[in-house]
């Protein structure tokens, strides 16, 4: 081969050995162990892997932001022709962020919340491309249009508290865009979106990568999201690549069983029969009536924004109740409003003969041990300062008054109750990965004994077999304790495993709640059909979007009289957009907020497609 031909050959990103060691003063371990992978332009490789197999630690090695705690840093990292040196951060001066940009796990810790995100990016772009103020706002504002943000102006001038977790993750793809790198990596970018959002943003890297031209590195704990955008697959464990190879043949024949383990279980959507088959018969935890929750907007003359439009619903001792929609749906509002960390508008919860959100502050203390939650982002919940320990053992010298000696043997328990190891104590939460993280904020809830659970999103950073592992917990402590437990979640296959019931919210409203395997099976609500559908597409490689059910994305920013998904709705009718559909019941359990239920046209259900599929 020629010098010519040689050099086209040579890839934009070459990795050789790279190994990192990290030291502490009573663990050492081997985070990376002589991964070596090349990445040509315009080309996209996938790292899937566990949590905790070190696919993020080669992306902060690759951006020169490996911890300082790093003790050995062996190995060569080339990009365009450049060799690069983990140990010294200045040699990526010029490189990180203007030629190697990232799209980060968790927008909403990427972000800074004191800053308008339009601002940030603008920043980033006057850094990099020494621009006037007025050029880089120009330039962010068409990269809005580009990833197509549904009001650029307002994003721009939005905080990062007040987007959706959708649009966050725009914000961040417009970022890593905001100066054409030639790579770009993608921590993670769909983890913590519903199923419909995740598919658009997939799509959207997709089209941009097509126009731009850039390298992809995509990291991610889902064999087949990242099967659908990538060239090659590279197969991470214990620090190292144990199989590498092109998409269409690795899932197809792969060599290891532990690649072939990943796509199974990535690949199963179960179907479990609901345990609660009559709810006559159990007593009742929780009744909601009526509740709703509106919030102030700054930036627009409309005075108010609703989040929860009267939600009326019981939840059954004992039970777990699956609650889905898509980004900004109004879900995770309910679940705070419920314990009271949010204040409700309008409305009553029912425990026993007390209504909840009538209490004064000081009297619902008493119920804060029994009713807990877990949010969605755990490095936001928990104190970036505080170690592992400091945190668990916290509410049980509260609520429990137990010294600091069982206290802290009790939070050694709660670390093994959910998979992790004692040692990890004594770590702060920005020296965890995603998923241990997400297991120690369940460790936290778990450790006051409640009786009833709020769990958002409580899987969304995990990878398949810890997420099997989380929902066997679950159900151990449903089992043991008769846990009742709110689910909210984007990932059906969880839901649709551990839920009795599944309540699918759609602008704040409930328009189905039903046993899961109606949902799952045969869902009524057009809403929800697309829900199903879009989940069901992982089991195809085939891509299922959203437009295959007529669906219009930002189709239209009004509102409707009616029903509010009758601008998105493909079987919409007059009466759809005059009048509000009310919950009416189908059969036992089985409610649905539809005028048309029974004339829509079949679209593919789950069983449908899972014929297909085999």
């Amino acid at each position: 081969m020629d010098a010519c031909s040689r050099s086209q050959s040579q890839p934009l990103l070459r990795v050789r050995n790279l190994s990192v060691v990290f030291k502490q003063p009573h663990l050492t371990f081997l985070a990376l162990q002589k991964v070596s992978f090349d990445l040509q332009s315009g080309e996209t490789l996938a790292l899937v892997g566990e949590s905790g197999c070190g696919k993020t630690m080669i992306a902060l090695a690759l951006l020169g932001l490996l911890s300082q705690t790093a003790e050995q840093v062996n190995g060569e990292i080339w990009f365009a022709g450049k060799q690069l040196d983990c140990r010294h951060k200045k040699s990526f001066e010029g490189v990180r962020g203007s030629q190697i940009a990232t799209i980060f796990q968790e927008p909403a810790a990427a972000l800074n919340p004191v800053f308008q995100v339009g601002k940030q990016i603008s920043d980033v772009i006057k850094t990099h491309r020494k621009l006037s103020h007025k050029v880089a706002k120009d330039r962010v504002l068409q990269i809005f249009e580009q990833v197509r943000l549904p009001d650029p102006v307002w994003v721009y001038g939005s905080y990062p508290h007040q987007l959706s977790g959708g649009m966050a993750q725009r914000v961040m793809i417009a970022m890593a865009l905001s100066c054409e790198p030639r790579l770009i990596i993608a921590d993670e970018p769909t983890t913590a979106l519903d199923v419909t959002t995740q598919l658009q943003i997939l799509k959207l890297i997709t089209n941009l990568q097509r126009e731009h031209g850039f390298a992809l590195l995509l990291i991610s704990h889902d064999i087949t999201v990242v099967a659908k955008l990538a060239d090659s697959i590279a197969v991470m464990r214990a620090g190292t690549i144990i199989e590498r190879g092109k998409t269409s043949e690795l899932m197809i024949r792969p060599r290891e069983l532990y690649t072939r383990k990943l796509i199974q279980a990535n690949l199963i959507m179960p179907n479990r029969v609901t345990r609660i088959s009559h709810h006559a018969h159990r007593p009742i935890l929780l009744r909601i009536e009526n509740l709703s929750k509106s919030y102030k907007t700054r930036q627009t003359n409309a005075a108010q924004t609703t989040a929860v439009k009267f939600v009326s619903l019981a939840i059954f001792k004992g039970e777990c109740l699956g609650l889905i929609g898509e980004s900004g749906s109004g879900k995770s509002t309910f679940g705070k409003c419920l314990l009271r960390l949010l204040e409700p508008d309008t409305g009553s919860a029912w425990h026993e003969e007390t209504d909840l959100l009538q209490l004064s502050a000081k009297k619902f203390g008493a119920y804060r041990a029994r009713f807990q939650m877990i949010f969605q982002n755990p490095l936001q919940a928990l104190n970036p300062r505080q170690r592992v320990g400091a945190a668990l053992m916290e509410p049980l010298r509260v609520h429990q008054s137990l010294g600091k000696q069982a206290a802290l043997k009790r939070a050694s328990e709660l670390l093994n109750l959910v998979r992790l190891e004692s040692e990890l104590l004594n770590r702060l939460p920005h020296e965890l990965s995603g998923g241990q993280r997400q297991r120690v904020a369940l460790a936290r809830a778990l450790s006051t004994k409640p009786t009833f659970l709020v769990a958002d999103e409580p899987t969304s950073s995990l990878d398949a077999s810890l997420k099997r592992q989380i929902i066997e917990l679950f159900q151990e402590m449903q089992q043991k304790f008769g846990l009742t437990l709110l689910l909210i979640s984007h990932d059906l296959s969880v839901v649709s495993e551990i839920s009795d019931r599944i309540a699918v919210m759609y602008a704040g409203e409930i328009v189905e709640i039903a046993p899961a395997k109606n949902i799952i099976q045969a869902p009524s609500h057009p809403y929800s059909k697309l829900l199903v559908q879009s989940a069901m597409s992982t089991l195809s490689t085939d891509t299922y979007v959203s437009e295959d059910l007529g669906y219009k994305e930002n189709a239209t920013k009004e509102k409707s009289n009616g029903c509010q998904y009758a601008f998105h709705c493909p079987y919409a009718e007059v009466i759809c957009f005059e009048q509000e559909p009310v919950l009416k019941k189908l059969s036992e359990d089985h409610f649905v907020a539809c005028h048309l239920v029974g004339e829509i046209v079949s679209v593919p259900t789950a069983e449908s497609i899972r014929k297909e599929v085999s």
